[in-house]
C-alpha cells in the first residue's frame, strides 16, 4: 500500500499548507525513518541522506564573522533546505516504508555535493561551505563537463572534507606518506579528494572575510542582512540539488539506452529528449544553470506553462523504459490547461514512484530528489 506523504514545511509554492510551529532551537519537517547518531556536524541527518529529510535551523542574526553562537534570539532568521517536490519526497518515502533501499546504505558518490551536509548548526560554517562550493564552482563545471559523470563524482566525505577547509589548515594538497594506523586509508581517500580541488585551486580556499565576493546570479552572501544571506544559500542549495537530480536522470536514461543496440543518432535523440525536461530553465551545455530563473519552471512549478511541459518530457523519457505504469503510456494535452487537474497530479505521483523505484533497483541508492525553486526571492 504506498505511503503517504511525509509532512512538508509551510512555504510559498509548497503543495501542502501546514500551520508554522512556533520557532524553537531545532524544527523538524519531515518524520525521519533513523537519525544517525554518529555524526555530531550534521542536525538530523538519516540512514538515506540523500532522500533529504529536511530540518530548520533557527539562527543568531547577530551573529557576525567575529564568533559563533547557535543561541537563538527572539530576532530569528529561519534557515531551511530547499523543499523536495511533494511526489518525489512521498516516493522516496515508499521505497524506505517497501524496503527497496539496502541496509545499511551504502556510500555513493555525488557529481556535486548532497544539499544535506549544509544543515549545520554553525552558521558560519555553513558560510565557509557555500563559499567554498562558489570558489570551485565555475572549475568544478568545466572538469566534470569533460569527464564520465561517475568517474567525476567523489564520496560524501570528499565533499565534507573540501568544503570545511580553510586556509589555515594548510595547503590542499597533502602527503600521504606518513598516514598509519587503522584509519590510514580512510584518511587516504580523503587526501586524494583534496587532491582534485588542489588540482583546481592551487592558490586554495578564500580567507572568510572575502564572502561577499562570492554571490549567486546578483545575490549576495551579506552577514550584515541574514534574511538575505539565507535566502542566497537556498538558491545555492536549489542550484545543487538540480544539477544532482539531472545527472542521475541522465545516468539512469543512459542505463537503458546503453543496453540497447541503438546507432550514435538514436543514443542523441534519447539524450535530448531528457534534456528538454529541465530545457525552461536558463541553462548552458545543456545540464548547468545560466542565470538566475525566473521562477520556478520544473517539475515542482504551479505554473502549467511550465510544469506541464516538464512533467511531459519526463514522461515521454521513462514510458521508453522497462514495465512503466500504464498511466505514464499516455501523453498529457497540448495546451497545458486543457488536462485534468486530478490526471496531473496522478501523472507526478506515478512518474515519482516509477522513477524512484527504477533508480533504486539499479543502483541500490537513492537518487537525489528535484527541489522546488525557493519563492519568493526576487522582492527579498
Amino acid at each position: 500500500m504506498p505511503c503517504k506523504p511525509c509532512p512538508t514545511r509551510p512555504e510559498i509554492g509548497s503543495r501542502q499548507a501546514l500551520p508554522c510551529p512556533a520557532p524553537t532551537t531545532l524544527l523538524p519537517t519531515h518524520r525521519a525513518p533513523q537519525w544517525d547518531p554518529l555524526d555530531t556536524n550534521l542536525v538530523g541527518r538519516s540512514r538515506y541522506p540523500h532522500a533529504q529529510i529536511h530540518l530548520i535551523l533557527v539562527l543568531d542574526p547577530q551573529q557576525q564573522p567575529t564568533r559563533s553562537t547557535n543561541a537563538p534570539d527572539s530576532n530569528t532568521v529561519a534557515f531551511t533546505l530547499p523543499a523536495n517536490v511533494p511526489e518525489w519526497s512521498a516516493a522516496i518515502a515508499e521505497c524506505q516504508a517497501l524496503q527497496l533501499l539496502p541496509s545499511p546504505a551504502p556510500g555513493r558518490l555525488y557529481i556535486v555535493p548532497p544539499s544535506h551536509i549544509f544543515l549545520v548548526k554553525d552558521r558560519l560554517k555553513r558560510l565557509r561551505m557555500v563559499v567554498n562550493w562558489l570558489h570551485v564552482r565555475e572549475s568544478w563545471f568545466a572538469r566534470i563537463q569533460k569527464m564520465d559523470p561517475q568517474e567525476a563524482s567523489i564520496n560524501i566525505q570528499g565533499w565534507r572534507d573540501y568544503l570545511t577547509h580553510s586556509p589555515d589548515r594548510g595547503s590542499l594538497q597533502r602527503s600521504t606518506a606518513n598516514l598509519s594506523g587503522r584509519k590510514a586509508q580512510k584518511k587516504a581517500l580523503s587526501v586524494n579528494s583534496l587532491l582534485i580541488f588542489h588540482t583546481l585551486l592551487p592558490n586554495g580556499v578564500p580567507q572568510l572575510d572575502r564572502y561577499r565576493d562570492y554571490t549567486w546570479f546578483g545575490h549576495t552572501l551579506d552577514s550584515e542582512d541574514p534574511e538575505q544571506q539565507v535566502v542566497t544559500e537556498r538558491l545555492v542549495l536549489w542550484e545543487i540539488d538540480e544539477l544532482g537530480f539531472r545527472y542521475d536522470f541522465l545516468r539512469l536514461a543512459r542505463h537503458f539506452t546503453n543496453a540497447l543496440s541503438l546507432p550514435e543518432e538514436r543514443h542523441a535523440l534519447q539524450e535530448e529528449a531528457v534534456y528538454r525536461i529541465w530545457s525552461a530553465f536558463p541553462t548552458r551545455d545543456k545540464m548547468f544553470i545560466d542565470g538566475k530563473p525566473p521562477g520556478d519552471c520544473g517539475l515542482g512549478s504551479f505554473i502549467w506553462n511550465f510544469s506541464i511541459p516538464s512533467l511531459e518530457a519526463a514522461r515521454h523519457v521513462v514510458s521508453t523504459w522497462p514495465n512503466p505504469p500504464r498511466e505514464l503510456l499516455s501523453p498529457l494535452l497540448t495546451p497545458p490547461e486543457a488536462n485534468n487537474l486530478l490526471v496531473v497530479r496522478h501523472v507526478q505521483q506515478k512518474l515519482a514512484q516509477f522513477y524512484c523505484q527504477t533508480y533504486v533497483k539499479i543502483f541500490q541508492a537513492a537518487p537525489v530528489l528535484p527541489s522546488q525553486l525557493p519563492l519568493p526571492f526576487v522582492s527579498l
